[in-house]
């Protein structure tokens, strides 16, 4: 696959484990919040853009226990609520552009 997300899957709400992984997919990584239901979402291998500044607005994901974005195109800093993510286990964002400091609350994830 290429280009940015298919938008049909937008209409697939109640997906609970998400790979892309090893596509060309492309543009901001968004709308996530739709998946209420999400516990695995994995897009890492690909040419997603932007920051990471919807995680901010997308706690509504409370399942969440694994999230990779790692190899994209991802920049800015890992927003601190990040860690409000209460099930999240694991947190892939290796070879992006992040930059800024590792807050506190992230340090469950730090090996």
């Amino acid at each position: 696959m290429s280009g940015p997300i298919p938008k049909p899957l937008w209409n697939f709400t109640h997906i609970e484990i998400l790979f892309l992984d090893d596509n060309h997919l492309e543009g901001p990584i968004s709308q996530f919040s739709r998946f209420e239901k999400l516990r695995y979402l994995s897009l890492s291998n690909n040419n997603f853009d932007g920051r990471l500044e919807f995680l901010s607005f997308n706690i509504s994901l409370r399942q969440l226990d694994s999230l990779d974005f790692s190899s994209n195109s991802l920049t800015g800093p890992i927003p601190s609520n990040v860690s409000g993510l209460q099930n999240l286990e694991q947190l892939f964002l290796s070879s992006n552009n992040l930059n800024g400091t590792i807050l506190s609350g992230y340090s469950p994830f730090l090996h």
